[in-house]
């Protein structure tokens, strides 16, 4: 694995708190973050409805995509918990790129897996924490769609906060 570290231009919101001509707010389980216009809501598996928290550029494209995924872990964060996390996610990937914020951590990687993906498929992952509660926001998107995908990688990862 290799890390990339390309911030692109950061896409903030202006400050009447709108989010930028080409992206939406989402509101998932308490919180909020901006979502690129071009990725859709995904579909069940079965077609029947589509999943609130997953969007993908195309129907069954889940390297490219954004997910958000919120969790009540029992517990206020701590800096020394999120160190910790990321010292066992960088067991994993030595070359991951990660920090400890205020309220959780950014991380960020590339990954050359087969499994996942016959080209690089690069990560950015927000985790916001409020109360006990966390929310993972993550974005992916392969080497063929960073130009497309990668300018979105700031403006996402800084937007995760609690709903009002």
């Amino acid at each position: 694995m290799s890390v990339a570290i390309g911030y692109a231009s950061c896409n903030e919101r202006d400050g009447k708190g709108k989010a930028p001509a080409d992206m939406h707010e989402v509101t998932y389980e308490g919180f909020t973050f901006l979502c690129p216009d071009v990725l859709k809501p995904a579909q069940k598996l079965d077609g029947s409805a589509t999943v609130p928290n997953v969007f993908t550029l195309s129907d069954e494209d889940i390297s490219n995509a954004l997910s958000c995924e919120v969790s009540d872990d029992g517990e206020e964060f701590s800096a020394e918990m999120a160190e910790q996390m990321i010292k066992e996610m960088k067991a994993q990937d030595p070359k991951l790129e990660a920090k400890v914020l205020p309220d959780g951590a950014e991380m960020r990687t590339v990954t050359n897996d087969p499994s996942v993906s016959s080209e690089p498929v690069y990560m950015a992952m927000r985790i916001f924490v409020h109360g006990k509660k966390s929310c993972t926001v993550t974005l992916m998107y392969t080497e063929k769609n960073k130009e497309t995908l990668g300018k979105y990688a700031d403006a996402v990862i800084n937007s995760v906060k609690a709903a009002k």
